[in-house]
């Protein structure tokens, strides 16, 4: 319901969070007064109810302290106003070749995306922000390279008309966008498995140029075959190092099923990001592994690898298949050590 309202409003209950948000930073009771008040009584999450005279409107942001520190660190306290005026301009957004059931807008400044979770993601993403932050936090002023998509924020919106019964409300994340300011020429979502990884890409299917198509895991591996992804010695051993650091916390805190995005730009330079890292291996996905396993089993066809794997076993999974992805780059001035001695050995017999 709240998505179609808001689809055919033109996001107004956006425009209008994103407006009040403004009148706290510019107005005498600034947002950011308001911040440090909540930090003196503890308050983690800053509510605001407002009303234009016949309609109502709510306004929750969680962890807003903790937030405000990240956004000051990834973006920059001088663009808090800039942070508003993005969100004040946003539209619906289709990402082609997901299989996300959430609902996406863009900011018109293609700055950030949003993004509606359901509320078992939202309790889940609660429990784990400030640590979160503080991995983040920590491992920018360490100059620890890291390839998370940076969440900006989390908020929970809604209104209640004068007419309606019910309240409309979501919950929605802010998230920066990987590709912001690239001309990409091709992008693919990488999960590390190519079973069922395979984007229709026939005209029949979809429009190939299409600047939103994103590409699979099988995708690539068939381009790879005449174009793979090249990168120099250094960039690939930075990329494993930041996809090994953030592996690692997502699979301490339980997360499974995100995606390396990865974008080739018309410099022919690649631009990566860790997405969609919100997927908790909970009962009810431990469940269902069991369940696909045994179907396999009971239908003769053996003992095949789930879909749906511990963040353990996606962890390994995904940086192996990360790390056959990007092809070295050839080195021609690089000498086989073994080489080497053969050469020598062949001068001194020559002498």
């Amino acid at each position: 319901m709240f998505d179609e309202v808001v689809s055919s409003t033109g996001l107004q209950i956006l425009l209008t969070f994103a407006a009040h948000y403004e009148a706290y930073l510019t107005g005498s009771s600034s947002y950011f007064s308001a911040v440090r008040e909540a930090a003196r009584k503890e308050t983690r999450h800053f509510e605001h109810t407002f009303s234009d005279g016949t309609d109502k409107f709510f306004i929750l942001a969680f962890f807003a302290v903790e937030f405000q520190r990240l956004r000051d660190a990834v973006i920059g306290s001088s663009d808090a106003a800039a942070f508003v005026d993005s969100l004040a301009e946003c539209s619906p957004w289709e990402s082609k070749g997901g299989k996300s059931k959430s609902v996406f807008y863009k900011t018109r400044d293609d700055r950030f995306i949003l993004k509606t979770l359901n509320n078992k993601e939202a309790d889940h993403f609660a429990s784990f922000v400030p640590g979160y932050i503080d991995y983040v936090l920590e491992g920018m002023a360490a100059g620890r390279p890291s390839c998370l998509a940076k969440i900006l924020g989390i908020f929970n919106v809604g209104f209640q008309t004068a007419s309606s019964v019910k309240a409309c409300k979501a919950t929605l994340l802010v998230i920066e966008n990987v590709f912001y300011g690239r001309s990409l020429r091709e992008k693919f979502d990488l999960k590390g498995s190519i079973r069922n990884r395979l984007v229709d890409t026939t005209p029949s299917a979809t429009a190939v140029a299409d600047s939103n198509l994103v590409l699979w895991d099988e995708n690539l591996l068939l381009r790879s075959c005449e174009r793979p992804l090249y990168v120099s010695s250094g960039s690939k051993r930075t990329l494993l190092e930041a996809i090994t650091a953030d592996t690692h916390f997502l699979c301490q805190i339980g997360m499974m099923d995100y995606s390396l995005l990865v974008g080739l730009d018309n410099h022919r330079l690649l631009v990566v990001g860790i997405v969609d890292y919100l997927r908790v291996f909970s009962w009810d996905k431990k469940l269902e592994q069991i369940l696909k396993s045994s179907a396999g089993i009971l239908s003769g066809r053996g003992q095949q690898q789930p879909t749906i794997v511990s963040p353990n076993l996606y962890r390994d999974r995904f940086r192996e298949a990360m790390y056959k992805n990007f092809i070295l780059l050839p080195d021609f001035s690089y000498k086989d050590p073994a080489t080497a001695v053969a050469v020598a050995e062949e001068e001194k017999v020559k002498r």
